[in-house]
């Protein structure tokens, strides 16, 4: 999830937003919107999560990953 939320943080900055009112998301959204208030909580004020868990699985890791 790191990764993932560190590259829309390099796409925001390149669109010159510099702050975020709220990160909403569910399932492994909400793991995304947890990843954002841990790593940059400098720009985002809220976060709502839902329906997700503070870890990712082996199983959510494989579904996640990009297939050749």
């Amino acid at each position: 999830m790191g990764a993932q939320v560190r590259l829309h943080r390099l796409l925001l900055d390149e669109l010159g937003v510099s702050s975020l009112a709220a990160v909403i998301g569910g399932s492994m959204g909400g793991m995304q919107a947890l990843e954002w208030m841990l790593l940059f909580p400098q720009i985002v004020r809220r976060a709502v999560v839902l329906a997700c868990g503070a870890a990712q699985s082996a199983w959510q890791s494989a579904c996640s990953s990009p297939h050749a």
